[in-house]
């Protein structure tokens, strides 16, 4: 079965053409959108000043409230910080071998954008001395290499405070890493980052360093568990969300922006695969008739329809991938441009956006058949070829009604913001626009037909014969035109 259909592809390959062009941009599409999301679930940039150690605690992003009975979760603008009796939960907790609270603020030298931590939470990069010592006083600071002063120099830091002069006791280098910091850092006294903090007895995050033999992982889990919606604990490449709150910010934007436009489009892609699958079996008419003629079971021309679809599905999903990484460093651009993600946020280009691509192109591709195949393949012989002469007009009554439905839930969905407040009323009103573009679909042939008949006349005065024959035509071939615009005339 799989050589016929290849045979038959290749004869027939400007049928399939549109298909093909379908299931391309489909495959594009899901894998581009699919990286967004791997990018935004993986985190983007790499962990630098809790590079040194395995596991980073970080206050809640969100907070429950109780409205009109019911409990809801608000997001918070960033995250809270954390109390000493959740620090000293997680110090308590098995497997814990040290904790280093750490909290941040910020710090400008001149032009430069920096933030303050205290010298107690340079373990966590670790960040080694270079020059100097620590500072052991208020009015003291150990400034980064990439703040290029050394020791003995005076230095104006504009704080959450006066802008004041500060002495440079020493330089630190973030152990591992060439190059400059993401973001400045400024060391001051435990004490005097304490009080420009301005967090009281509050910490902004937690490292934490297991006991010998403990898997940071599983110590990363039983914190979980511990503390439950109190903080979230991140380990691997997830510590750079606590330590850049930006590109937490971003990788959640990613997720939900691969998560609503991307399901949007891939339907989209479906009912655009649907349609030109449509057309290509529609103007195959006479052919299967022929087939069903001479004695071929509906079971045969539904396998040799599927083997087609599946042979040209994977072709075509497969070379729709590569555009699809493009497609996706394009929209990181585009992102980048507006603001969304930072410019360092680098996208994970793995494996799984595009096996997902194949998986969803061949699955829509066989749906997509099996609906167009239905008719064609279970027509009795005696009328194969009666059917395939003369195109029958209207579509079932089930199908009617459906898409009335389908138009007046669409209709009441897209008005519920009137009505209501909040994202979900918002959320219906976008579901409701693709409702009734499903509903359209459905209801394509008499849709297309009322539209001829409304431009016939004026196709007639200007074309004289010619646009009277036009009009004629597409009357008589509604259902061809709606497969070209729609779901095609097989549907039940």
């Amino acid at each position: 079965m799989l050589e016929l259909a290849v045979k038959t592809l290749r004869g027939r390959a400007s049928g399939f053409a549109g298909a093909f062009v379908a299931l391309l941009g489909a495959a594009m599409l899901v894998t581009a959108f699919g990286i967004l999301l791997q990018s935004g679930a993986e985190g983007g940039v790499a962990p630098q000043r809790y590079a040194g150690v395995p596991v980073v605690v970080g206050g809640p992003k969100s907070f429950d409230v109780r409205e009109n009975g019911k409990t809801k979760s608000k997001t918070l603008k960033e995250p809270a910080p954390l109390t000493r009796e959740t620090v000293r939960k997680i110090a308590g907790t098995d497997g814990v071998g040290s904790v280093v609270p750490d909290v941040s603020f910020p710090s400008v030298l001149g032009d430069t954008t920096a933030t303050g931590h205290p010298w107690s939470s340079a373990r966590l990069g670790p960040f080694d001395l270079v020059n100097g010592r620590e500072p052991q006083r208020p009015g003291e600071v150990v400034l980064d290499a990439g703040l290029a002063k050394e020791p003995g120099a005076v230095v104006r830091i504009q704080t959450t405070k006066a802008a004041t002069d500060y002495h440079v006791v020493g330089v630190a280098k973030l152990s591992g890493v060439d190059g400059e910091l993401r973001t400045p850092v400024v060391f001051f006294a435990d004490a005097e980052a304490e009080s420009l903090a301005g967090r009281g007895d509050r910490v902004d995050a937690v490292g934490v360093f297991p006991r010998p033999g403990v898997d940071p992982d599983e110590l990363a889990d039983r914190l979980t568990a511990q503390l439950g919606s109190a903080a979230e604990v991140t380990a691997g490449d997830d510590r750079s969300r606590i330590e850049n709150p930006d590109v937490a910010s971003a990788s959640s934007s990613l997720q939900e922006i691969a998560g609503s436009l991307g399901g949007t489009v891939m339907l989209i892609a479906i009912l655009v695969v649907a349609s030109t699958l449509a057309l290509s079996v529609h103007q195959r008419r006479r052919e299967l008739a022929v087939l069903r003629a001479i004695a071929a079971t509906p079971r045969q021309i539904w396998k040799m329809l599927a083997a087609e679809a599946l042979v040209l599905s994977v072709v075509a999903s497969a070379i729709g991938c590569l555009p699809g990484i493009l497609a996706a460093q394009l929209l990181r651009g585009a992102l980048v441009l507006i603001g969304v993600v930072p410019s360092d946020f680098s996208f994970s280009v793995g494996i799984l956006p595009m096996l997902v691509a194949v998986l969803a192109g061949v699955a829509t591709a066989q749906i997509a058949t099996f609906a167009v195949a239905w008719k064609a393949s279970s027509v009795r012989p005696v009328e194969a070829l009666s059917d395939a002469a003369v195109e029958q007009p209207g579509i079932s009554g089930g199908r009617r009604t459906l898409g009335v439905l389908l138009v007046l839930l669409g209709l009441a969905a897209s008005l519920l913001p009137v009505f209501f407040s909040g994202v979900f009323a918002v959320a219906g009103a976008g579901s409701g626009g693709l409702i009734m573009i499903v509903a359209v679909l459905l209801l394509a042939p008499p849709i297309a037909a009322f539209a001829t008949r409304l431009l016939a006349k004026p196709i007639t005065r200007r074309f004289k014969e010619y646009g009277y024959l036009a009009a004629a035509n597409t009357r008589a071939n509604a259902r061809r035109l709606a497969a070209g615009i729609g779901l095609n005339r097989q549907l039940p």
